[in-house]
C-alpha cells in the first residue's frame, strides 16, 4: 500500500507538469506540494498504522509514544518548503533549454528530476514516521533492511542485514527499500513478522535470480561479470562505489539512474 501511495503522488504531479511544461509548471507548485503532502501525511499514517500492527504481532506492551503524520508531512527531508525541492525540476528543464538543449530533452530532463524528487520526498515521510516510532517502542531493538526488488547493487549487498534502531536508514535518490522493525535481531532475521513475496533479504539470491542483462543493468557489466564470476559481491561493489566517490565526488553508483528511468 505504501509504494502504491507514492507511485500514485508521483503519478498526480506528472500529470500536471505534461500540461503545463516546465514554464506554466512553475505557476502550479503551490498545488503540487499539497498532492506531495497529503501523499507525505498518507505514507506516515500507513506507518504508524503498521508499527501497531507490529507491536501486536510481537505481543509488545503499549508504546511509549507514537509518530505524529502531521509533524511528517509538509516538508522535504533536510527541513525546506516542499514548493522550493519541487521547483528545481522547472529550473533544471530551463537551465538546459538556455544551453541550447531542445525542448523534448529538456522536458524528459525535468520529469525524470521531478518524478525522482516526487518519490524520495513521499517515500522518507514513511520511512520517518517508522523511525520516529521505532523510538517510542523500546522493545523494537532494531530493524532488517530488505530490498523491493528490483534494485542496484548497492541497495543488494545490505539485503537482509540488522541494523541498531537508531542506525539511521541510508537511501540513495530513489531508493525504495524498507526496514522491518523486529524485537530482536533473531527475530528480524528468521522472517517474523511475515513480509511479501517481492521483499528480498538474500543479496545473492536476488543476484542469481536476475537475467545476465539485469545483472548488468542493476549493478553494471563491470561488476556483474566480477560477481557471475565468482567475486565477493560485497568487496565488488562497495569497491566500485568508492572509486566513484573519488573520481567524481558522487556517492551515487550509476546503475542508480538506469533503474530509476526503469521504474
Amino acid at each position: 500500500r505504501s509504494a502504491l501511495t507514492t507511485a500514485q503522488v508521483v503519478a498526480a504531479v506528472l500529470a500536471i507538469w505534461r500540461a503545463t511544461g516546465p514554464s506554466g509548471f512553475r505557476d502550479e507548485l503551490r498545488r503540487v506540494a499539497g498532492i506531495v503532502a497529503a501523499g507525505q501525511l498518507v505514507r506516515a499514517i500507513q506507518a504508524a498504522a503498521y508499527l501497531a500492527a507490529l507491536t501486536d504481532e510481537f505481543g509488545m506492551a503499549a508504546p511509549q509514544a507514537t509518530p505524529q503524520p502531521r509533524a511528517i508531512a509538509g516538508v522535504s527531508a533536510d527541513g525546506r518548503a516542499l514548493e522550493a525541492v519541487l521547483g528545481f525540476a522547472a529550473v533544471r528543464a530551463w537551465t538546459m533549454l538556455d544551453a541550447g538543449a531542445d525542448y523534448a530533452t529538456a522536458n524528459t530532463s525535468g520529469a525524470a528530476s521531478l518524478t525522482r524528487i516526487v518519490a524520495n520526498e513521499t517515500t522518507q515521510a514513511g520511512i520517518t514516521a517508522e523511525s520516529v516510532g521505532m523510538v517510542g517502542q523500546p522493545e523494537m531493538v532494531g530493524y532488517v533492511r530488505l530490498l523491493n526488488t528490483p534494485s542496484c547493487g548497492r541497495c543488494a549487498i545490505l539485503a537482509g542485514k540488522f541494523f541498531k534502531w537508531n542506525d539511521g536508514f541510508d537511501r540513495h535518490p530513489g531508493c525504495d527499500c524498507v526496514h522491518v522493525p523486529a524485537a530482536d535481531q533473531s527475530d528480524a532475521m528468521s522472517g517474523k513478522p511475515p513480509w511479501s513475496a517481492n521483499l528480498v533479504n538474500d543479496p545473492k539470491a536476488y543476484f542469481d535470480s536476475l537475467s545476465t542483462a539485469e545483472q548488468n543493468r542493476y549493478f553494471g557489466k563491470a561488476e556483474a561479470t566480477a560477481i557471475r564470476g565468482g567475486a565477493d559481491m560485497n568487496k565488488t561493489v562497495n569497491l566500485t562505489t568508492r572509486k566513484k566517490r573519488r573520481s567524481s565526488g558522487l556517492s551515487v553508483p550509476r546503475s542508480i539512474d538506469r533503474l530509476i528511468a526503469g521504474k
